[in-house]
This record gives structure tokens, sequence and C-alpha cells, in this order.
């Protein structure tokens, strides 16, 4: 009776197993059909092939078949290599090798370049959104890891474990978790066909640490793991630990569908049985095992399974049984030998052919160069001397032309000299009326006292005649005050007349120590009072920020002088013409024209920012503003020299001048100089 139910139960388990995912499959198939789009339709068909690929692999297969020419009608070229990705590993396992390299290649061809990046459009099978860049190299990790086993099914262990490495590498890059598991799962693999069992040990055990950090959805390979680990274990002799694992991988492929993998979880325990000489438990398994191979459709599982039950009846000594399955082995493996040969023969011939190929490419460029260099002989004997002619001929026209450079080059100088004298002239010509509006006070101040002394004198000698001492006394120092006034206000003119010879005469170039606020402080009033000289509408706020521990710094004064009124002048000119804009356009506006200038000492240099409120740079403009002749200004307003001149300046200096600026918001432009003298 028990042998019985066993066998009922080993008949239905196939049907068992698959009615689990068939849920999963219907919900699929219901969301293939109510598909809004060709984006959607190719995500489910992926998930199909994903369902399929273990379980039925031409079922599997044809989904990626299907989902191939959409991803290269939407030109989501990273979907495609990921597709074609898939196919490989289906060629692979239906064990046609050569037609699964030739796709490989082609995937990983897509997914080395990094323009393939375009590709937007994430469908992820675990839901996460991630970066365009992350997705590729996750494809690229997975392509490289199906040619590791590729390499591995051929026999090329060194280029399989070399492909396992890269996909390691990539993973361990953008942080994936299941590929991860997987790579280290196959390094096991891979080195357990080595006979190195500890270090293959090692990896599998690192794969199921993988696993366990994954959910549920994602854990579908954790069953090979395990199984992995139990064979493993076999070979070292240690059976509990084998049991357990062969045990868990059972369970975790059924939970997974996972049938390939189940059915050589059953032959492993299976053949664990026998060598644990219990052939009645041996058998159970390895008819499931075979009936889990049918199910699938995978002849090399087949042929294992009826080995096994050979070998295990030939321990009970049932000799009819055991030939009967030894042949039906035997007979298989003949079949699927010579397939496999026939597949590697091509695999082979896929890179021999291409070495003849290449091969060929060579000889045929070796010859055509060799009738190039021919030709090329024949052609330099026929033309040496109407080459030697026309260079002949060449040389007298360089001469001439080089008389004729030598006149435009010394007229470019002296127009270029004439230009930068114009700028400067510009640049004074915009100092006169503010320099007149500032000299003016104190020549006031001059006037008004000198006037009051000479009352005062007229005073002074009435009250001589009166004999009045103490009043005498009391005039006297009023004229003497008013004297001290009249010579502070007269040597104020003559700093600004100074100030003004200094900006306009030829620099020496001689660097001196320079009160860097008082000269940024001068230039800013002179500005102001010139433009509103100039134009009596002008108005704008006026701000300061000087850092009073800078003291003086060694620069040439009347170079630096010329920057930061070139700056102070743009500065004034931006917010005024923002302010005509805006009152012109929408009436009495909000908005007040503010121009500031700033000091700071920071890490041993000297910062000088002078900032507006203006309508700022456009983007397409930033780029040019330093460049000579370069202006924004209307025809006749500008040289377009200022601030390249400025910029020239300042680069003498060993400092840079650069601009922060925001359309609609404002400019900033910074003065960076040594502050060390």
């Amino acid at each position: 009776m028990k042998i019985f139910i066993k066998l009922l139960l080993l008949l239905l388990l196939p049907v068992f197993v698959l009615s689990q995912s068939q849920q999963k499959l219907d919900s699929l198939h219901i969301a293939l059909r109510n598909a809004s789009n060709d984006s959607i339709r190719m995500e489910k068909y992926q998930e199909l092939h994903w369902f399929y690929q273990e379980v039925n692999r031409d079922s599997a297969m044809f989904y990626c078949d299907q989902a191939l020419p959409i991803a290269k009608q939407l030109k989501l070229s990273l979907h495609e290599a990921n597709i074609l990705d898939g196919k490989g590993y289906m060629f692979m396992h239906l064990g046609n090798y050569p037609k699964s390299l030739e796709t490989f290649l082609l995937a990983l061809k897509i997914a080395e370049d990094p323009s393939s990046e375009n590709d937007n459009y994430n469908l992820f099978r675990n839901s996460i959104r991630e970066t365009p860049q992350t997705f590729r190299l996750k494809v690229l990790a997975s392509i490289h890891h199906d040619m590791g086993h590729l390499y591995g099914r051929t026999g090329n262990t060194s280029k399989q474990i070399l492909h396992y490495r890269q996909t390691e590498s990539i993973s361990e890059s953008v942080q994936d978790t299941r590929q991860l598991a997987l790579v280290n799962m196959n390094l096991g693999w891979a080195y357990s066909t080595l006979d190195k069992i500890d270090s293959a040990i090692i990896f599998v055990q690192k794969s199921l640490l993988f696993w366990y950090m994954l959910p549920f959805e994602q854990r579908k390979y954790e069953g090979l793991s395990l199984n992995e680990l139990g064979d493993y274990t076999l070979r070292k002799g240690n059976y509990g630990l084998a049991m357990d694992a062969l045990i868990r991988s059972v369970r975790v492929n059924k939970e997974q569908n996972n049938l390939a993998f189940l059915g050589d979880a059953y032959i492993s325990l299976g053949n664990l049985y026998k060598i644990l000489n219990k052939p009645d438990t041996g058998l159970l398994y390895a008819r499931q095992g075979l009936e889990t191979f049918k199910a699938v459709g995978l002849p090399a599982g087949i042929a294992n399974s009826y080995g096994l039950l050979s070998s295990l009846y030939d321990v009970q000594n049932k000799t009819d049984s055991a030939f009967a399955y030894s042949k039906l082995a035997t007979l298989l493996k003949d079949s699927l030998n010579i397939v496999e040969q026939k597949s590697l023969q091509a695999f082979q011939n896929v890179g021999f052919d291409e070495q003849l190929r290449l091969e060929e490419l060579e000889k045929e460029k070796i010859q055509t160069q060799n009738k190039v260099r021919t030709y090329a002989m024949l052609a330099g004997l026929g033309v040496f001397f109407i080459v030697g002619l026309i260079l002949y001929r060449n040389n007298r026209q360089k001469q001439k032309a080089n008389k004729v450079l030598e006149t435009t080059l010394t007229n470019l100088k002296s127009t270029q000299s004439q230009l930068i004298q114009s700028e400067k002239m510009a640049s004074l010509g915009e100092l006169t009326a503010g320099i007149a509006h500032e000299i003016q006070n104190p020549l006031n101040f001059v006037n008004n006292f000198s006037e009051v002394n000479t009352e005062l004198i007229d005073e002074l000698n009435v009250e001589v005649d009166k004999g009045n001492i103490d009043e005498v006394k009391a005039i006297a120092k009023d004229i003497k005050e008013n004297e001290q006034k009249i010579n502070h206000h007269g040597k104020r003119a003559d700093a600004i007349v100074k100030g003004m010879l200094q900006h306009s005469r030829s620099s020496n170039g001689l660097k001196e120590p320079t009160d860097i606020n008082a000269l940024c402080d001068e230039y800013l009033r002179l500005s102001y009072h010139g433009l509103r000289a100039k134009d009596k509408s002008f108005n704008a706020t006026m701000k300061t920020d000087f850092d009073e521990t800078i003291g003086n710094i060694n620069i040439v004064p009347q170079d630096i002088g010329r920057v930061i009124l070139n700056l102070i002048n743009n500065a004034f000119y931006v917010v005024d013409e923002k302010k005509k804009a805006s009152t012109s356009s929408a009436g009495q506006f909000a908005y007040e024209p503010t121009v500031s200038v700033s000091t700071k000492k920071i890490n041993g240099k000297v910062e000088i920012k002078v900032t507006d409120n203006g309508n700022g740079i456009p983007q397409k403009v930033l780029d040019k503003i330093f460049q000579p002749f370069f202006t924004t200004k209307p025809t006749g307003q500008g040289t377009g020299l200022g601030l390249s001149l400025s910029y020239d300046i300042v680069k003498v200096h060993g400092g840079e001048l650069k601009v922060e600026t925001k359309e609609g918001e404002g400019s900033k432009f910074i003065i960076v100089l040594p502050s060390n003298l």
C-alpha cells in the first residue's frame, strides 16, 4: 500500500508543481491580452520568457522571439540586448552552442556601447526604477555571466572564470545583489570542475548569503545553490550537510517552480542514498527526477536518470531492470553526444571562420597596399618635375606675400594700439564729469572760506583800531581755522587731479602698495557722479562692504583702477537699462537699481566684487564677454575692449577675473588678486 501511495505521488508530482504557478501564468496571459501599448506587451513577453526559462525552454524561446521585434521597433536598444541575452541562454541550453555565441556577441556589442543608455524605459523585473547607466551595466553583467556558462559548457574554464569575474566586478559597482548571488554560485561550479572543492564550497556559501538578502520572487536559483552545496559536501564525504542542503534544494525549487533544477536535486538525492546503501529511497528519488525531466523535456537529465536507475537496480541485483535502464541511458547519451560534438564543432568553427576571414582581409590589405605603393611611385616620378616648378613659382609668390603681410601686420599693430588708446580715452571721458563734480565741492569750500576770511580781516582791522585785543584774537583764530579748511579742501582737489592724471597716463608697470578699499571707493563715486553729470535722470543705489583687515596690496594702481572703473561703469549701465525698460513697459515699476562693491581677504587672496541687480548675462553671450571687440551695447556706445583689457590686466597681476550671473536677477564680477606685498 505504501509503495502504491509513493508511486501515485510520483506520477502526480509534475501536476502538483505546475499547479502552484498556474495562477501566476494565467495572470501574465491576462495582462498580455489587456496590454494597452507595445512597451507593456514587450514587458509581459519578457516576464513569460522568465517564467518558462527553467520549465519549458521552447516556450521561453518563443516569448523571446515575440519581444525582440518590439524592442527593435521602439528602438529600446538596452532591452534588445537583454532579450538577445535571454535567447543566447536558451540556445545554449538547447545545445546550439554556435548560435548561442553569435547571439551573445550581438547583445554584448549593444551593451558595451554607452550611447545605448538613451534607452530610458526601465523594465526591471524587481520594479525598481534605475538610471539608464545602471540598467546598461546590469544587462552587461548578465551577458558576461551567461557567456561564462557557455564557455564552461564548451570546456574553456579559463574563459568561463574570466567572464564570471567581469560579471562580479560590474555587479559590485551597481550593487546588484541578485547577480552577485548568481555569479558566486557559478564560480563555485567553475572551481568544482577544476577539482577545487574547498573554493567551490566557499563561493556557493557566499551565493546563499546573497540569496537570503533578496525577496522571495527574486530567489529563483536559490535551490540550485543549495543543490551545488549538497553535491560539493557529498564529494567531501560530509553526508549530513549534503542531505540537509539537497532536501532544502527540493523544497526551494518546488516553491520557485524551477523544474529543471528540481530534477537535478532529485538525482543528487538518489546518488546520496545509493552511497548510504539505501537503494529503495534512491529509486524513489531517481524516478521523481526522471518524471520531472520528462515534464521539462531535458534529454540530458533523462539520460542521467536512466543511468542512476540502472545503478540502483544493479545494487538490488535486479539485473533485468538494470540492463534495460542502462541500455536506455546508453542510447540517449550516444545520441546526445553526437549532437553535442556537432554543436561543439560548429562552435569552434565560429571562431575559426572568423580567424580565416580576418587573415583573408589582411592579405587583401597587403596586396592593395603594394599596388598603391607601385602606382604612387610611378605617379611620383611623373609629377616630380612639375612639383619642382610649382614649388619654385610658389616660393617667389611667398616672398611677395611676406612683404604684403609685414605691411598688414604693421598696420594691424598700429590699429590695435589706437583701439586700446581709444578704450582708455573712453573711460577717461566717463571720469571727467565725475571728477568735475568731485573737484567742484572742495573749490566751493575754498572760495567760500576765502570770502569769509576777507570779511574777517576787515573786521580785524576795525577791532585793532579800537584797541579791542580780545576780539582781535578771536577773529584771528577764526581766520586760522578757515585757512586750515582751505588747505584741507585744496589738498582734496589736488588728490582728485592726481588720480585723474594717474588714470590717464600710460602705466609704467611698476607695482606699489595701494589701499584697495580707498581705490574702490574713489572710483565708485567718480563713476556715479560722471554718469549723473551726463544724464540727470540717472540714479542708482550704491552699497559698499570693505574688509578693513586687507591693508595695502602690491598692484599697479592705474591698471587695477581701470579694471574697477570698467566693471562699475558696466554695472551702472545695465541697472539703468533695466530701469528704463521697466518704466517704459509697466509705468511705475518697483525696481531699485543697485550696484554694490565689496572687498574681502580669503585664504591669502583679495576678492573685489562688483555686483548689480540688472538683467544678468544670457548663457549664449557669457562665453564671449571676455573676447576682444565683443559688446552687447548699441553701435557707438562701446568698443568691446573693456572687459578684454581688464581680463589681461588681472592676469598680469597673477589673479583672475570671473563672473557669476543669473538671467533676470543680475551679475557679479569677481577680481581675485594675491594679497602678499
